[in-house]
């Protein structure tokens, strides 16, 4: 083997993008773990690892960041969508109770 168990295990640094990676359709990521989880260090950690990693882990592992990635995305989305909304509802109100003069 080419890692250590201990990468891939629950609390290992890996463990948020091995399961995004290789889960069921029944399993699926709790939104803490994937806006714990820095996209940046992970990417540079799997690419230039300290132990030596197989390809097709890499590969595996390079997977699972990038869902992890897309997650962030569309929070990050739905987030702005809300807060689009919420202002546009805002200032529809605040227009319509104030009269400016001309």
């Amino acid at each position: 083997m080419f890692y250590s168990a201990i990468l891939l295990s629950n609390r290992g640094k890996f463990a948020t993008i091995w399961l995004a990676a290789t889960r069921t359709k029944r399993w699926t990521l709790s939104k803490r773990d994937v806006l714990h989880a820095d996209v940046v260090i992970l990417s540079e950690q799997i690419l230039a690892p300290i132990v030596q990693l197989s390809l097709r882990l890499q590969a595996t592992l390079l997977l699972g960041l990038v869902i992890v990635y897309q997650k962030k995305v569309n929070y990050l989305l739905g987030d702005l969508n809300n807060l689009l909304r919420l202002l546009l509802v805002n200032h529809n109100a605040l227009s319509s109770t104030i009269d400016i003069p001309r």
